[in-house]
């Protein structure tokens, strides 16, 4: 089975070698780096972000208000009634808000501009996103009636946020103690679960509920998403009690 070695580097063929050069220091290793980012954002948004840093003067911050943005338009879209097409675009906007996470990281590291603010940004950004998440649990709960599942969700993203909040209290030096993040790990089928157990992952399971009328799908992303949060609790609370 395909399986990276942990320092390597999300690289396309299409990369020069400036690009080489600034994923070196602009991007994040795969045993260090969410998969989904791996796989897709990160090969992509070099090519927009090296750019972006060098020749215009538009701050990260801007970019990551751009992403909270789409992520609320999200949210909105879910409220349509083109269901399950709304899925679909809840998905894609999510999906956009992730890139440009990632895109305004590159361009604040590139230029040396990471900032309290920025950080503070990039906390809005990250509960935006999950709440387009929880959302979308709850509204193709709701469509498939399936009110449990929707309580479920809403208890599950309770508990992924009171352990966010908890471990950025008790860990504030965190690299980015606004995100829930396991441990570094370069197990390519490990790194899948812990795709699949993360808010991307449940957005993920929430479409195909609503596509395919089942809600196994969705019963399968909140466990996976509360057990995931749970463990990762149990982890930091032993580096906590170190």
């Amino acid at each position: 089975m395909f399986s990276p070695h942990e320092d390597a580097l999300p690289i396309t063929p299409f990369d020069t070698d400036e690009i080489k050069a600034a994923r070196r220091v602009l991007q994040k290793r795969y045993a260090d780096e969410a998969l989904d980012a791996w796989l897709l954002h990160r090969r992509v948004s070099i090519f927009f972000s090296l750019p972006i840093a060098k020749k215009t003067t538009l701050h990260p911050n801007i970019i990551t208000l751009l992403a909270v943005l789409i992520s609320i338009i999200g949210i909105y879209v879910l409220w349509f009634d083109a269901y399950p097409a709304i899925v679909g675009y809840a998905f894609l906007l999510y999906h956009i808000a992730y890139f440009l996470d990632v895109v305004d990281g590159e361009v604040a590291r590139a230029r040396q501009q990471r900032t309290k603010l920025g950080q503070w940004l990039d906390r809005i950004l990250s509960y935006s996103m999950d709440g387009l998440s929880l959302a979308t649990a709850v509204v193709v709960a709701g469509r498939l009636s399936e009110p449990f599942l929707a309580s479920a969700a809403v208890v599950a993203f309770f508990i992924r946020l009171g352990t966010r909040c908890g471990y950025a209290e008790l860990k504030p030096e965190a690299e980015t103690a606004s995100h829930v993040q396991a441990p570094a790990i370069s197990n390519v089928l490990v790194n899948i679960l812990r795709m699949l157990s993360a808010p991307s992952g449940l957005m993920l399971f929430g479409m195909l509920a609503a596509y395919l009328r089942a809600p196994i799908y969705l019963s399968i992303g909140i466990a996976l998403l509360t057990l995931s949060t749970v463990y990762i609790a149990l982890v930091h609370s032993r580096l906590i009690d170190r």
